[in-house]
């Protein structure tokens, strides 16, 4: 699996020193960022939070075959060949399937992952997971 650390800085962005957070509201957003990118999910719910990502790359897979749905992607910030993941999920993820991490992961972290890569080991992880079925009520 391809994976490297996801920045969506310019290079401009990049140079600049960031300032440690000076206000009481920077330390509780910074606070509060921490710990929804370090949550963790049940096998369950990381089944489906990996589903949900797998099934937004789709369609910007699909626009990416033609020239105007390449333009739109361009404009919308969108990429075909990879999905951002939190660092925590990657984590989670590697453990459900019992392999070595190809890099140091950090939990606060976001990284590009291959969506061909992440659907690979989505459906290894899906043999693995035991999902209760659900029946609708009507």
């Amino acid at each position: 699996m391809i994976i490297k650390r996801h920045d969506n800085r310019n290079e401009r962005e990049r140079t600049l020193r960031h300032p440690e957070p000076n206000t009481f509201r920077d330390s509780i957003v910074e606070g509060v960022t921490e710990h929804l990118a370090t949550m963790t999910y049940t096998p369950e719910n990381l089944l489906q939070h990996l589903a949900i990502k797998l099934n937004q790359v789709e369609p910007i897979i699909e626009k990416s075959k033609t020239r105007f749905g390449r333009f739109i992607n361009y404009f919308n910030g969108e990429n075909p060949d990879y999905i951002t993941i939190d660092g925590m999920v990657l984590i989670q993820l590697y453990d459900i399937l019992e392999t070595a991490h190809p890099l140091p992961i950090v939990a606060k972290y976001q990284y590009d992952v291959d969506p061909h890569d992440l659907k690979e080991f989505y459906n290894r992880a899906k043999k693995i997971v035991q999902t209760p079925s659900v029946k609708r009520r009507r």
